[in-house]
Parts: structure tokens; C-alpha cells; sequence
């Protein structure tokens, strides 16, 4: 199939069903930060905004993915996919023009960014040279509100977040010149704010000259709503844009007002104009922000957009062993790690914490740290556990191995027996071990399936709930939730 054969509103329908059928995350990211390039011959090629991006999608993991969607939706399993990014397309443009003009240099610094996904676990170092244009000042002793002991040395990294963790420290390492801003999200208790503080640790050692802010958005409302009310607004907008770098956490609590959403707006514009940094952390990417108003979503999406997936079992036992190594603790028993990381899948707060219960209730009661008085000292815990972590991405996943099933023919088109009571079963689990989940939302994470058709689905599961059969089904996937 050649681009020639078809037009651009069809290649763009295309596009969309392929992007449609990626893992939610890669679905986002693809919606969010990439677009359709062409289709010649038998190569199909893909934009991205900069190397970083590229190279996250040309990992092997992630490029199978994307390969085996383009075959399926183009029809065309000898179909290759080549990704540029838009710096490319840009230059090979000028090239064609005979164009001469030099690159601006935040695209040259942009083509200087090093390998960041080599297999080496070396610290990537840029060769970036960070030129500050204004006089260089002492340091002075402005609050930073910084967390001092969140750094990337004790920042564990692992497949759910290696391109965000690569990305923050590129931007440590040189901010104002790449990625700005650099928007982080999340779900809750997986690092972004670590991470977030890790860059301005990092910026405050390496570049003291430079003027580092971390804000709560909590807080920048406040500061905001109490300058109206003393009518020092110059004040407000001086002490955030005469920082160098400065980092917004939480943006998804934001004031749902046009006039503090504006003056968000002026004062991430103006940073970024003047080559500063800004770093955004939230619960959500910028298109799932109902409340915003479309000009600021599009300056979130202007420079690069990177989540953190909940960690893996081998990454949640690194994070243990870190915690231990930096508070001094000796548990010589493997099977204690595991078992913790087992049982507290995807909060890292909360992973934490199970590690401090355990130490504290051996510490009390004079106990060694074994298995068994591990499970006696998280016995609550594990109560108020339960599914409070789950996703609709565990629940996917999961369903796709119990019934040998591929994710694409789950939340695809496909209508067989075995494929559609799987999709029916795994929209019942969501909704039902899920809190504050709503029909359309599952619906999204299914091929963006209405909210009738959800319903339906959770209702022919309810009236079969006590056969034998589904009954065996939802207790087998309920285990098997637990365990992953």
C-alpha cells in the first residue's frame, strides 16, 4: 500500500485507528507528542519532537508494539516504520531549499542531546555548556522549597520510568535549553515529585548561580488569590519570573478561574521566551485536563510530555533495597523484600511504608525481620490494601494472559466468543475493584467504547456472576490481580 493510493484525510484516519490500538500510555504519548509523516512505498514514517522522543519509541518493547499495530491497521505485514524527528524534517526542508540560514541555538542544543538509551548504566553527562546571559550573582539565601534528600543518586530507575527519569536529567543538566517545559505525570506515589525536586537539587549543585523555585500549584493559588487581595500582583509575578528554573507540582488541582489560568499562562510564557525552565508534574497528561483552558494545554505540550508507569516487581525490589541502604537497615532475608513487593504493587509511598512498619514492629517487640513477622506486622495493612492500587491496565494485562489473548484483539474490534466475554469480564473488574471509576472512562482504555456498550458489558457479566462458571472465572482473575 502506497501513500500515493491514498488520500491525506484517509492516511489520517488510518493514523488515528493505529494510534488507537497502542497500550493507553503509548496511545498518549503517540496523540500527544507525535504526528503522521508519510507513507512511501512501504515505509511508513512517524514524527516525533526530538531525539528523546524518538529513541523512546525505537525501544525494542515499545517499537514491536507500534510495528505490529501499523501492519495490522495498514493491511501490510512488509509495511517498516522509520521515525524522524521534526528537527529532521525541518532541516532536510532547508537542504532541499538551498536554505543557509543558521539553527537557531536551542535546535542545535537540541541535536547535541547524547545517546540517552544506551544499555550502559553510566550517568548519561551532557556536553552542554549553559551560558548564563544575565550577571552572575552570588547565592543568594532565597527559599527554594526544595526537598533536599530527593535526588536522582536515590531515585531507583526502571522500565515504568526511564524515559522520564532521562529526560528530568537532561533538563537538569542543561535547563532552558531542551524539553521546556517538561510536563511529568503520574498516578500517585510513583516519583514524579522526587523527581521534580531531583532537577532542582541537581541545578542548585551544579549551577548555584542559577535561581531555583519548586511551587505546590496549592501554594501558587494562594500566593496568587492573596496578591489580588493586597493588591501586590507585580510582586507575585517578580518573585515567579525571575527564577531560572522553576517547578510546578501537582498542576491537576489548578483553579478552575480564567484569570489565575492566564496569569499561569503569561508567567510559563514568559520563562520560556527568556530561555528558563519549567518543569510541571500532574495526575494526568494535558489533553485529559477538563478544567484548562486550551491555550495553557498547549503550552504544557509545547516541549515534552513523559509518564511513570506503575514499577515492576524487580524494580519495587530496588526500591526496597535502596530504602534499607539509605536508613542503615540489615535484612539479610531475601524472601522479606519479596514479599513486600509482592503484596504493594504500584505506590511507592505506600511501599515505603510497609518496609517502616515491619522494621519498626521488629525494632518494638524485639523480633528478628523474617517472613513471618513480616505478615504479622502487615496483616492490617493488607486489609486496607485490597485493590486500592489497581488499574485498568493491570486488569487488562491480566485478563490478556489468563485467556492467552493478545491486548490488541481485546480492546479491539474482534467479536468472537472467547475474545468478547474476556473484554466483558475485564470491563466488570474494573468497574467493580476500581474506585471513582466511571463507565466512559473504562470505555476509553477499550478501543473508546461508549459508556452503553460498558454497561451492557458489566450487566450480561452480573446476570451470569453466580454460574459456576463465571463465578470460578472472576475469583481466578481476582487472585491473579493480587499477585501482579
Amino acid at each position: 500500500m502506497s501513500g500515493d493510493a491514498l488520500s491525506g484525510d484517509c492516511l489520517q484516519v488510518l493514523w488515528q485507528e493505529f494510534v488507537s490500538k497502542m497500550d493507553h500510555s503509548l496511545k498518549i504519548f503517540l496523540q500527544e507528542q507525535c504526528s503522521f509523516g508519510s507513507l512511501d512505498e512501504n515505509t511508513l514514517t512517524i514524527v516525533t519532537p526530538n531525539v528523546l522522543a524518538r529513541d523512546y519509541l525505537k525501544k525494542q518493547n515499545n517499537l514491536e508494539q507500534i510495528e505490529r499495530n501499523i501492519r495490522d491497521t495498514f493491511n501490510n505485514n512488509s509495511i517498516k516504520v522509520e521515525f524522524v524527528t521534526s528537527l529532521d524534517r525541518t532541516t532536510e526542508k532547508k537542504e532541499k531549499h538551498n536554505s543557509t540560514s543558521k539553527k537557531n541555538s536551542t535546535s542545535e542544543a537540541i541535536k547535541w542531546i547524547p545517546d540517552l538509551f544506551s544499555d550502559t548504566e553510566e550517568e548519561v553527562v551532557s556536553d552542554i555548556t549553559i551560558n548564563v546571559t544575565k550577571d552572575v550573582r552570588e547565592e543568594s539565601q532565597y527559599q527554594t522549597n526544595l526537598q533536599k534528600d530527593l535526588l536522582f543518586k536515590n531515585f531507583v530507575g526502571g522500565r515504568n520510568n526511564d524515559m522520564a527519569r532521562t529526560a528530568a536529567l537532561s533538563v537538569a543538566q542543561s535547563p532552558g535549553v531542551a524539553y521546556n517545559p517538561l510536563f511529568i505525570y503520574s498516578g500517585v506515589g510513583l516519583g514524579k515529585t522526587h523527581l521534580i525536586n531531583a532537577i532542582g537539587n541537581y541545578v542548585r549543585e551544579h549551577y548555584p548561580s542559577l535561581k531555583v523555585l519548586y511551587v505546590s500549584t496549592e501554594q501558587f493559588t494562594n500566593e496568587f488569590v492573596e496578591s489580588i487581595r493586597l493588591n501586590k500582583q507585580q510582586s507575585f509575578r517578580n518573585k515567579f519570573r525571575e527564577v531560572d528554573v522553576l517547578l510546578i507540582d501537582d498542576i491537576h488541582f489548578i483553579l478552575n478561574k480564567d484569570g489565575f489560568q492566564e496569569e499561569l499562562f503569561q508567567t510559563i510564557d514568559f520563562l520560556r521566551r527568556n530561555k528558563r525552565q519549567v518543569v510541571i508534574s500532574s495526575d494526568c497528561p494535558p489533553s485529559e485536563m477538563k478544567t484548562v483552558i486550551n491555550r495553557l494545554k498547549s503550552r504544557f505540550s509545547w516541549g515534552l510530555i513523559v509518564d511513570i508507569q506503575k514499577p515492576n516487581l524487580e524494580t519495587r525490589i530496588a526500591i526496597l533495597k535502596q530504602k534499607i541502604e539509605d536508613l542503615h537497615i540489615n535484612i539479610d532475608d531475601d524472601e522479606v523484600l519479596n514479599y513486600i513487593a509482592t503484596q504493594f504493587h504500584s505506590n511507592i509511598r505506600v511501599l515505603e511504608g510497609a518496609l517502616l512498619k515491619v522494621t519498626t514492629y521488629c525494632d518494638i517487640f524485639k523480633k528478628p525481620i523474617s517472613l513471618t513477622y513480616t505478615k504479622e506486622a502487615l496483616k492490617d495493612l493488607l486489609k486496607n490494601e485490597s485493590n486500592s492500587d489497581l488499574t485498568v491496565e493491570d486488569v487488562i494485562d491480566v485478563t490478556c494472559e489468563y485467556f492467552s489473548i493478545s491486548k490488541e484483539d481485546l480492546i479491539g474490534s474482534r467479536r468472537d466468543q472467547k475474545i468478547a466475554r474476556a473484554r466483558q469480564v475485564a470491563m466488570y473488574l474494573c468497574k467493580e475493584l476500581i474506585k471513582g471509576i466511571s463507565y466512559l472512562e473504562i470505555g476509553s482504555y477499550f478501543g473508546d467504547r461508549t459508556h452503553s456498550t460498558v454497561i451492557n458489558a458489566c450487566h450480561k457479566v452480573e446476570d451470569n456472576v453466580n454460574e459456576s462458571f463465571y463465578k470460578m472465572l472472576i475469583h481466578n482473575l481476582k487472585e491473579n490481580l493480587k499477585k501482579s
